[in-house]
């Protein structure tokens, strides 16, 4: 049985397979969560089936996945390894190692502190094996973009999620915010009014106010009442994501009196965590279940990523993070290509500032859907003429109006995020001047809340010494914010705030001269040319050659030959297949085959 794959996953390989006809080694995807990335391994696996390969997993669940596909298309001379068994390796041990093919399952991962330095050891120690990876989610939390890392900033096919729910590739979900939890923002309105400037007897009146409006929100927009209006499969699978051992144990009874209360009497309910001895039944009995009662699943980490279900009704988020890659990788289980249900999402939070990521969704579609019908006009939007109603938050919207009601009658001005963070940059640096930069607030006030906030007390000492401007003058456009480590005492906001005043530029910017040096010696020399730029990474080298479009020329004589050990490689696709026409001892030898073979299949030489 052939890997048979749908047309946006083989649009996708296509462009793979002519990457690796053109001699690229290192290949990435970004293709959405619930897509079928995992079939794309397959069928490069399958291409390569005389080839030894290595395919590394994050997880148990994602490796049982994959050995399940192999054994389906009888992919022969592959291994699954989790990536904390290759953690646990020598570098010896890993560079004898001896693949053709490996593919980085997840690869977001692999530029960790725990992973980084092994995969990195893998790649280096392999640069005639092709390196192959797939991730929906390739920028880190931090900024770092783990394609430019690790695969050269080369990325054959990008496919978010909007794009994916847009083309009708995964179905268009039920979003639901709600919050289920009010004592953060209470505290926090409690808060608003302890240091308002109203009077007592005003004071206790808003006290009063929150606790009636608590119990009418628990009344009227309690967790069971969205559940019942949004639950329609009374005998679904749901996963319940929570943040972690002590939260799941805390939420579990909780979450199951809620869906009692919302109708669902009968409910099988089972527990799948990395620290749980059990895992793995309760996980197959889940999976197994095929009853009249409702199934909730209950999951802290084990099912963020790659993990995927079949006949998942939806997932309950009950997340105070607001890490957009968590929030894609925990609706994904609910998310499947060629799937014809509408999951849900209920996206339960404990604040209002955790509900935007549903909405930032439902934007992305939208615009994603006006640009296909504007590019395309075969585009089939149907479907999409009601989206709005995909996506609700009535019930947060509502409770807000509740909270600014109070508000609005609050007297004395809040301290605003914007504030509080041109503190944190400028109060090390200008002290009480900075009240230049903040309207409306006195000397007094800003000391009272820089105070507050923790930030070192301005002093004169603090003033920049001209030692130390002539320190950061030499050397920021060349380090950066690294040259902390010329100037102690000195944060990397005061440095960045002074450099900024003296109009000095970090190294972030490139000159001309460095554009012409990459122009000229980059298609000839790659990376190395870094030795001609002052301080210069191989990584920004790779960032901005890929923005300018400059493209390595490789230095074998015949593009169908690559090395692999002592020897030369004929290999050409074709008919869709990566034939291979021989092992050479000499790269001269190898090239007259290939030539040979070219002409005969005719192919370009």
């Amino acid at each position: 049985m052939k890997v048979d794959l749908l047309p946006h996953n083989q649009e996708a390989y296509e462009k793979v397979k002519l990457q690796i006809a053109e001699g690229k080694k290192k290949i990435a995807i970004s293709h959405a969560t619930g897509t079928g990335k995992s079939y794309l391994i397959a069928k490069l696996f399958e291409d390569y089936s005389d080839y030894k390969k290595l395919v590394l997993v994050p997880s148990t669940y994602i490796s049982d996945q994959i050995q399940g596909l192999f054994e389906k298309y009888s992919i022969q001379n592959a291994d699954v390894v989790l990536y904390q068994k290759l953690i646990r390796m020598s570098d010896e041990d890993i560079s004898t190692m001896n693949y053709d093919v490996i593919a980085l399952d997840e690869y977001h991962h692999d530029t960790s502190k725990v992973w980084g330095d092994k995969v990195r050891k893998l790649i280096d120690t392999h640069p005639q094996s092709i390196i192959f990876g797939t991730s929906a989610t390739p920028v880190r939390s931090d900024g770092v973009n783990t394609i430019d890392e690790l695969f050269e900033g080369n990325c054959a096919s990008d496919f978010p999620l909007s794009e994916s729910i847009a083309k009708k590739i995964v179905p268009l979900p039920k979003y639901i915010g709600a919050l289920y939890m009010l004592d953060d923002e209470l505290g926090r309105l409690r808060k608003k009014v302890e240091n308002a400037t109203n009077t007592k007897e005003e004071k206790q009146k808003f006290y009063q106010r929150i606790n009636t409006m608590r119990s009418q929100i628990e009344k009227s927009y309690g967790m069971p009442i969205i559940l019942n209006k949004n639950i329609k499969n009374k005998e679904g699978k749901y996963i319940v994501f929570c943040k972690n051992k002590k939260h799941l144990q805390e939420i579990k009874e909780t979450v199951i009196g809620w869906f009692k209360t919302a109708g669902c009497k009968n409910i099988n309910a089972y527990v799948v965590h990395s620290s749980y001895e059990n895992k793995d039944t309760e996980y197959k009995a889940f999976c197994e279940d095929t009853s009249h009662s409702l199934k909730l699943m209950f999951s802290i980490d084990v099912l963020n990523e790659g993990s995927h279900l079949e006949n998942i009704s939806g997932v309950l988020l009950l997340r105070p993070t607001r890490s957009r890659i968590v929030w894609c990788q925990q609706i994904g289980r609910a998310i499947e290509a060629n799937s014809t249900n509408t999951p849900v999402i209920i996206d339960a939070v404990n604040n209002f500032r955790s509900a935007g990521q549903g909405m930032k969704l439902f934007k992305e579609i939208r615009d994603t859907v006006e640009r296909e019908k504007k590019s395309n006009p075969n585009f089939e939007d149907s479907g999409f003429e009601d989206i709005d109603t995909f996506f609700v938050l009535e019930q947060i919207v509502e409770i807000q109006e509740m909270f600014k009601e109070i508000e609005t009658e609050l007297t004395g001005k809040e301290w605003t995020v914007e504030e509080d963070n041109i503190l944190k940059e400028y109060y090390s640096v200008e002290g009480s001047d900075v009240i230049a930069r903040l309207s409306g607030r006195t000397k007094r006030a800003i000391m009272a809340r820089a105070n507050l906030l923790g930030i070192n007390k301005f002093e004169k000492g603090s003033m920049w010494a001209k030692e130390e401007i002539e320190i950061l003058k030499k050397y920021f456009p060349i380090e950066g914010v690294k040259v902390i480590n010329r100037l102690n005492g000195r944060t990397v906001a005061a440095i960045k705030s002074y450099a900024r005043d003296l109009g000095i530029k970090s190294p972030i910017t490139w000159t001309d001269e460095e554009i012409d040096i990459l122009k000229k010696y980059y298609p000839k020399e790659g990376t190395k040319v870094k030795s001609r730029l002052n301080n210069r990474t191989r990584h920004a080298v790779m960032q901005k050659v890929t923005k300018l479009g400059l493209k390595f020329e490789r230095k074998n004589k015949c593009k169908y030959v690559t090395k692999r050990g002592n020897k030369y490689v004929v290999q050409i696709y074709i008919n869709g297949k990566n034939r291979i026409f021989g092992y050479f001892d000499s790269e001269d030898e190898a090239g007259k085959v290939a030539i040979e073979k070219a002409k005969e299949y005719d192919k370009k030489i």
